[in-house]
């Protein structure tokens, strides 16, 4: 079986690399397709996996456009690809497979390869018979259980070694660190078709650690470090007396990593020491210390944000401990947000039609993380904020001062745990016919008061289970986030609590080398405990739409919304000469419309599928999206998964990395049209207390007067009846989002 295992590990990992080294020299064929015959166990995708020997591209071929890569016949390399299919069917037992390949022209210039294989009998494993665990009861049931499953089954190598492996992992873990590499032999009966598997394991002895030494380089030419030793040695997982188990070594660079003083964190094992019953070995931790302190500034450009910016500074290691002060600012609607509106014409059409992206956005912080307070695991986090955003045509949030208290604990090895408490005082503006619709806000007195802030607290739990290595763009792996959020909420005199919770779920799966499938789900709804829902914040509720959710729709553009009328945009259904009233409906042009405002909702639900391809070499960092945006929003969480009204959406984007990050452009298509909803005028001359709000939905039976310029209110709630008008044109139904980062 070693024998098996060497010509596999030597042959076919150079496939994949090799793909990248068909040159056509002068003279030799192009290859038009590459035929596999005879294929079962491993399969055609398999095999064709482990061949170098690939075909010139569809595009290439078929229009004959010098785009996409050409391949041409490689005799040496389809001789190393007839081994390399050898050692495969080797991998999965089929010792008396055969193959052999065949060039066949097509005309001058191009040809055909064509693989034959023929498998023969498979070869059963009868056994599998395991040696050297009899005093570690433990592992030899592990191995038991791992091992027992192969027997009667055909003969699969890759899935032995990685079982055989996660045993000698788990002795491992178990103290024997000195454990040497299990001796495998395989016999096998080539007449019948069977085999027998031996597998010895050695473990030695057990080994305890018996000192832990620290040596620290100081940065800079400093005689004494920047963190003390004592700091370095609460955040160690290693001490004397426990097992030097892998896991451990890697947990201790990581969380010494992760103190961001260090560019080099190196934990080696030394001077075994021979006991009466178990040897001790000394464990010797390095460290070089990096700038303690250093200042980030960038800037960008996005759809919603028009030009922005931030800066951050760190300071990894004040007063010698190991905790970490930052200071950030963030600010956005640079160009179109006062007094930094220099540049309107700079600003995507969202941003300058928007009435609440008239201001600059900011967000200012300063966050203490005291990772050496309560031990090695809780890293508490203290942070001071001030800041002011806007959600799209729906909401501004004003928050002169804010408090957040965090711990992050770690569970190892892919999780981590958040908790964190928030105190903030300010004020949010709504839309004034938001606030009437949700709020029940529609008189001026009440949207004053309203408008008068209140404070909020907010108790949040969550974790997140991450397999993609933290990575902005990872190729594989799966990102789960949970949280909930438990609020009391005090504004404008209206108390009440509410609970608000999220799921968000990633998925990245590669196709090809160049080809990532990406899937995305998200399940929220947000509810009062006490009170009515009119005490839900309007920023704990959802909007859904854009860039980073459904792009078939502008930004909070899914969902309900209301229409806001431009004046004049209306014209008389009747006239009371008595009562002196007019009634008015509103004109059915999209030009009629002064905005369209987001209403939210308390039920969310959103799924993405993307798949993204990287581009060839020659273009650079270009990749291109294909994606398909599903999601509902509802104003009650009730039928949070009776999916009757999922808005689906497709779309195509492109990506280009660059030394700012990834920037984005989406397109997509939305093939539902603009939505029915209550449409309203406003009443700037309303008298004080009376309505502000006038429908001028068809059918309302709202008036207005003509004496005073009061909202007459009627019987009716305004009807959701008002259906701009808008073209049909292929051109009309796109989207177009750009941004910075991929969208999930």
């Amino acid at each position: 079986m070693s024998a098996v295992a060497a010509t596999a590990a030597f042959v076919l990992p150079r496939a994949a690399g090799a793909q990248e080294d068909l040159a056509c020299d002068r003279g030799a064929p192009e290859v038009r397709r590459i035929v596999v015959l005879g294929a079962v166990e491993p399969s055609e995708g398999e095999v064709r996996t482990a061949m170098a020997s690939v075909a010139t591209s569809f595009w290439r071929r078929t229009t004959r456009i010098p785009f996409g890569a050409r391949h041409c016949v490689d005799s040496l390399e389809l001789a190393r690809d007839k081994e390399r299919l050898h050692a495969l069917h080797l991998q999965h037992g089929l010792f008396l497979a055969k193959t052999s390949y065949d060039v066949q022209m097509i005309d001058a210039k191009t040809a055909d390869v064509i693989f034959t294989i023929a498998e023969g009998p498979r070869t059963i494993l009868d056994s599998v018979r395991v040696r050297g665990l009899d005093s570690l009861p433990g592992a030899r049931a592990a191995a038991a259980d791992a091992l027992h499953d192969f027997s009667g089954e055909p003969f699969n190598e890759p899935e032995l070694l990685a079982a055989v492996d996660a045993v000698q992992a788990m002795i491992k873990e178990d103290g024997y660190v000195r454990a040497a590499s299990p001796s495998l032999r395989l016999v096998r009966d080539s007449v019948h078709h069977r085999a027998w598997l031996d597998v010895g394991y050695l473990p030695g002895r057990r080994v305890v650690i018996g000192a832990v030494d620290v040596s620290i380089r100081p940065n800079g030419g400093s005689k004494e470090p920047r963190v003390a030793e004592a700091a370095v040695r609460r955040r160690l997982v290693l001490e004397k007396g426990m097992v030097p188990s892998p896991s451990l070594v890697l947990r201790s660079q990581r969380d010494l990593f992760e103190l961001d003083s260090y560019s080099l964190v190196r934990v080696d094992t030394s001077a075994l020491s021979t006991g009466r019953e178990v040897d001790s070995m000394r464990v010797t931790v390095t460290l070089v210390e990096t700038s303690t302190r250093n200042l980030r500034v960038g800037g960008g450009w996005a759809t919603l944000d028009c030009f922005r910016t931030q800066a951050r500074y760190v300071d990894r290691s004040p007063f010698g401990t190991a905790r970490r002060v930052e200071l950030e600012l963030r600010l956005s609607k640079i160009g179109v947000g006062a007094p930094l509106a220099f540049t309107p014409g700079a600003c995507a059409d969202v941003v300058r039609t928007d009435p609440f992206s008239d201001r600059l956005n900011y967000f200012a912080a300063a966050t203490t993380y005291l990772t050496d307070l309560f031990g090695k695991k809780v890293t508490p986090q203290l942070t001071l904020f001030s800041e002011s955003r806007s959600e799209a045509f729906a909401y501004r949030r004003d928050t002169p001062v804010g408090l957040r208290v965090s711990l992050n604990a770690p569970f190892p090895p892919w999780v981590t745990g958040t908790g964190a408490l928030t105190y903030e005082y300010g004020r949010t503006d709504a839309d004034e016919a938001v606030a009437c619709l949700v709020f029940g806000a529609c008189t001026t007195a009440e949207v004053i008061q309203r408008q008068a802030g209140g404070s909020i607290a907010v108790l949040s739990l969550g974790g997140v289970y991450d397999l993609t290595g933290g990575r902005i763009d990872p190729l594989i792996g799966v990102r789960v986030r949970l949280e909930n959020r438990l609020g009391a909420a005090n504004l404008a005199g209206a108390t009440g609590s509410f609970d608000r919770a999220l799921l968000d779920a990633t998925f990245f799966r590669p196709l090809s080398p160049s080809v990532t499938l990406a899937a995305h789900v998200q399940f929220g709804a947000v509810t009062h405990i006490a009170s009515n829902s009119g005490t839900i914040p309007l920023q704990e509720r959802f909007f859904l739409g854009g860039q980073n959710s459904v792009r078939g729709y502008g930004q909070n553009q899914l969902g309900d919304v209301l229409y806001v009328m431009n004046a004049g945009a209306v014209d008389t259904v009747a006239r009371d000469t008595v009562l002196k009233t007019l009634q008015l409906q509103a004109k059915g042009a999209e030009s009629a419309v002064r905005r369209t405002s987001p209403l939210g909702g308390n039920a969310l639900f959103v799924a993405n599928v993307e798949v993204r391809v990287r581009a060839p070499r020659q273009l650079g960092a270009l990749s291109i999206a294909g994606f398909i945006d599903a999601g509902q929003l509802q104003s009650t969480p009730r039928n949070l998964f009776r999916f009757d009204n999922v808005k689906i959406t497709p779309g195509m984007g492109v990506r280009l990395a660059t030394a700012f990050g990834l920037f984005r452009v989406d397109v997509g298509y939305n093939p539902y049209g603009k939505t029915v909803a209550p449409a309203f005028l406003p009443v700037t001359n309303s008298v004080v207390g009376g309505g502000r709000l006038l429908c001028v939905s068809p059918g309302s039976s709202d008036r207005i007067s003509l004496v005073d310029g009061s909202v007459i209110k009627g019987p009716v709630d305004c009807p959701s009846s008002y259906a701009p008008q808008a073209e049909t044109g292929f051109a009309s139904r796109l989207v177009f989002h750009f941004g910075l980062g991929q969208p999930f």
